[in-house]
């Protein structure tokens, strides 16, 4: 075992997550700072309502954003020793673009309908033309984001991580001096800083990224990843909101806002993942050899696995620490925090296996009936468990989608593979996958 551990720590891999969790250390301190000092002031109702269009903005981003992130990271770090990436690049920026524009305006257009239709609540509506402009902010810089990260820049993929973080602090500063602080004017610093941070990198983005043609073939290889990509990225993202939007039919505000500090607190533990995810998917999206990808795959599953447990045992006393900081208001999130964090200790474990099967097998179709598995179950544990145990069923029911998800993805894994060559590099796929393996 302790060969072991030095092996991992003399890896690249090692070093470079070590400036991504750093950075999103830095960014996930800067965020709690934030989203508890708007609990603190704004009160559980207030904050409820913040959150439920939070949730919703990242939700629609999802949607929006149409699998591009994992596009970018497979096919720029495909292509980062030329310009051959520029026409990938170039062809996501603009649909983001019109995709920004087009949820705007929708949410601008039809705010009063969604809110008292879909959400059943009214006071929701003249906050969504701010999620609108949101969407489109958060839909730009995370362009940046996933361009740093395919070209394993992981410094300025840290920056961007934690400089709007920190701009939004100090607007947040400003607005609680002028005693500005409320739903409308949260989510309008959040969407402002987003902005702020895409602008910041074309510092450093190549300009022509702009200007690059984009020929059919580039058209034709990057959707026909992107779309079962899009199509289990909005799964996912539906997945991991739904709690929060399903308990809004049958919790008051006030249980929401306590159920949302609860996810706040366990946000750090996927931010971790993500931090080591964009070392580990940009690694498994260069490799070229199947005995590559099965060493990497158990060394960053024994790291990962060991750092989330290291991570969780800390963020325990942390979480009595902010709920007593937060108000009375509050206590209710300490239990449903417990059970959420041991779900995402289960998502973490398995965040390497899901990389080698969507970046080194290009398996993005399984994905989306895997996430549909879950959400399925998400949806049945929801409707059973939370309107009689409130907040604490509807984390039982996160914890129970989660261990469907990961017997899931262990038993596809564990299946027979069929050996291949592709291109002269070999790789284990399933029949059923061969319509979504680029053909050489």
């Amino acid at each position: 075992m302790r060969e072991r551990i030095k092996l991992v720590l003399n890896t690249h891999t090692f070093r470079q997550s070590a400036v991504t969790s750093v950075s999103t250390f830095l960014s996930a301190a800067l965020g709690a700072v934030f989203y508890l000092a708007l609990a603190r002031v704004m009160g559980a109702g207030s904050y409820g309502l913040f959150s439920l269009s939070l949730y919703t903005l990242i939700l629609i981003v999802t949607v929006a954003d149409i699998g591009m992130g994992p596009a970018l990271v497979r096919f720029v770090g495909q292509n980062r020793g030329s310009d051959a990436y520029l026409p990938y690049a170039s062809l996501a920026l603009r649909t983001k673009l019109v995709a920004g524009c087009l949820c705007w305006l929708a949410l601008w257009l039809f705010a009063k309908p969604i809110a008292v239709m879909v959400f059943r609540q009214p006071g929701l509506q003249p906050l969504l033309p701010a999620v609108g402009f949101g969407i489109f902010s958060y839909l730009l810089i995370s362009f940046s984001v996933s361009i740093s990260q395919a070209q394993q820049k992981f410094f300025v993929w840290g920056g961007l991580q934690v400089g709007p973080n920190l701009f939004r602090l100090l607007l947040l500063g400003l607005l609680f001096s002028m005693r500005l602080v409320n739903p409308l004017t949260s989510l309008l610093i959040f969407s402002i800083s987003s902005t702020a941070g895409f602008a910041v990198s074309w510092l450093w983005l190549d300009r022509r990224i702009i200007t690059t043609p984009v020929g059919l073939a580039h058209f034709h290889k990057f959707w026909n990843f992107s779309k079962w990509t899009a199509a289990f990225m909005v799964l996912s993202s539906l997945i991991s909101r739904l709690d929060v939007l399903l308990s809004g039919r049958y919790m008051d505000l006030s249980s929401i806002g306590a159920y949302s500090l609860a996810v706040t607190m366990v946000s750090f533990l996927p931010q971790i993942s993500s931090s080591i995810g964009a070392v580990t998917s940009a690694k498994f999206a260069g490799f070229k050899h199947q005995s590559q990808a099965d060493i990497y795959l158990k060394k960053t599953t024994l790291f990962t696995t060991g750092i989330g447990l290291a991570v969780a045992l800390v963020m325990v006393p942390v979480a009595v620490l902010v709920i007593w900081v937060a108000g009375k208001d509050f206590g209710p999130a300490f239990t449903p925090f417990l059970v959420l964090l041991l779900s995402l200790i289960i998502f973490m474990a398995g965040n390497p296996l899901r990389d080698y099967l969507l970046y080194f097998l290009h398996r993005p179709r399984f994905f989306f009936w895997a996430n549909l598995a879950q959400g399925i179950a998400l949806v049945i544990l929801i409707r059973l468990l939370t309107p009689s145990l409130g907040v604490v069923g509807t984390a039982l029911s996160v914890l129970g989608s989660h261990i469907v998800l990961a017997l899931i993805c262990l038993r596809y894994f564990h299946r027979g593979k069929t050996p291949i060559v592709k291109s002269g590099v070999a790789k284990n796929r399933t029949k059923s996958d061969s319509d979504i393996i680029p053909r050489p």
